[in-house]
């Protein structure tokens, strides 16, 4: 077999492999709820970028709650996204559901993260 054959070959091999991966990971995306799918994409962009270029103490910022209190291990902190970057947001005295919408003031910035405190809910997603 000459040598153009074998690559050829091996092409198609290789392209035969990647449309087999494609196919599992889009099963396994449809095993878990796209909350999930979701908070591991932001958590694997996170590390990819630095929050602190895009945030800073002090902004004031809009964001969308995917994760409303109670949720997790503060029962008064949402966690939402701005900019694609995890914000915790402290919503005590709101009432804050699940796609409602929060004005809020950061109050710390991390390299892969951000925390803030809720000012007013401003509506629904």
């Amino acid at each position: 077999m000459s040598k153009s054959k074998s690559a050829d070959r091996r092409i198609s091999e290789l392209e035969d492999e990647v449309a087999r991966l494609e196919d599992r990971i889009e099963a396994i995306e449809d095993i878990f709820s796209p909350s999930i799918v979701d908070r591991q994409t932001s958590h694997v962009n996170a590390k990819r970028s630095d929050a602190r270029d895009k945030l800073s103490k002090g902004d004031e910022r809009t964001v969308s709650i995917f994760d409303p209190p109670g949720h997790g291990t503060d029962p008064d902190s949402g966690v939402g996204k701005i900019e694609g970057i995890v914000t915790f947001v402290n919503c005590d005295g709101l009432d804050v559901e699940k796609n409602d919408v929060v004005e809020c003031r950061i109050t710390n910035v991390l390299p892969n993260a951000a925390h803030a405190v809720a000012i007013e809910k401003v509506g629904e997603r």
